[in-house]
């Protein structure tokens, strides 16, 4: 036999070849896939390893270290670690200050859907840091975190529509994305949903429904509420007038430094009204009425004017 012709012998079964051939890109496909599946797994696995390492480090106040971890995370693509990694540039900690870089990892992070980043992202756009100023990409972003329930992005998604920041105004939408804010408890939304109850913006005008939602902002320690609470007891609106509540929010507000309740307070002392007889008197109202004056409210300059013309609570010393 020809030794050139020998294979020539052997007949090729070409469809088993074929057929072999497409079988094992199959298993071979397959294999491929597993393979970078588990190499993912892994990656995942360590990449959320390092990141409660960086947590760790943050909470015992070694935020250098901390930001290594968080570093190392987060270029394997976990997104809680670009967020944190993200605040850390954001507010300097750990790391020299750097809102463009801070930026750039709150993208990477919102980008995979995680809704506090996609509410820093609004934020960074809306207020020009760490990139150009657009209102209209801001509100875009507020809306993709508030529709996952973050409520600080409700809120200014709220105001977005309130004040027509990069959407047309629309008082209804703001009123209703107020009040999912208000339900899960925001402070600011629950004191805005009882501006518009009390106003009827958006909503039907209703002094009850103002008083629930501006109570609720006030009993956290939210300033304007706890003032405009007083204003309602004052004036008997959305509840039984009661002096001696209004002043309470008012000396509440007043002692957060707001020159209208400190206005509003110093006039309660001046006539008694809602404070004790023994208790009131020109000498505390001039206290208040000066602190608010000094911060330029125009009702306490005019009362502290005459309260000096007449003598009221000082020396008589029209020069004042």
């Amino acid at each position: 036999m020809d030794e050139k012709n020998e294979f020539a012998l052997v007949p090729r079964p070409t469809g088993a070849i074929e057929k072999a051939e497409s079988g094992t890109k199959r298993v071979l496909s397959g294999m491929v896939a597993d393979t970078l599946a588990l190499m993912s797994a892994k990656g995942s696995a360590e990449a959320e390893d390092w990141f409660q390492k960086g947590n760790s480090y943050f909470e015992s106040e070694n935020y250098t270290e901390a930001v290594k971890w968080f570093h190392m995370a987060a270029k394997q693509g976990h997104a809680n670690a670009q967020y944190k990694l993200g605040r850390c540039y954001d507010d300097g900690t750990g790391v020299v200050k750097n809102l463009v870089e801070a930026f750039q990892w709150y993208l990477k992070a919102a980008e995979q859907g995680l809704s506090g980043a996609q509410f820093m992202v609004g934020h960074c756009l809306m207020a020009g840091e760490g990139i150009s100023e657009d209102v209209e990409e801001a509100f875009k972003w507020y809306r993709k975190s508030a529709e996952q329930g973050f409520s600080p992005a409700q809120v200014n998604l709220a105001m977005c529509y309130r004040y027509g920041k990069g959407v047309p105004q629309n008082v209804t939408e703001a009123a209703k994305w107020y009040h999912k804010g208000a339900e899960r408890g925001v402070a600011e939304a629950q004191s805005s949903l009882g501006d518009f109850y009390r106003n009827g913006e958006g909503v039907r005008r209703d002094m009850t429904e103002a008083v629930k939602w501006c109570r609720k902002a006030a009993e956290q320690g939210h300033v304007t509420a706890q003032y405009n609470l007083a204003v309602h007891y004052t004036c008997g609106a959305g509840v039984p007038q009661d002096y001696a509540a209004g002043a309470r929010w008012y000396r509440a507000a007043a002692e957060k430094g707001s020159p209208e309740a400190q206005a509003c307070l110093g006039f309660c002392y001046h006539t008694g009204f809602g404070v004790p007889t023994k208790d009131s008197g020109d000498s505390e109202a001039m206290i208040w009425y000066r602190r608010a004056a000094e911060a330029g409210n125009v009702m306490a300059i005019h009362n502290l004017a005459v309260c000096y013309s007449w003598g009221r609570g000082v020396e008589h010393a029209h020069s004042e």
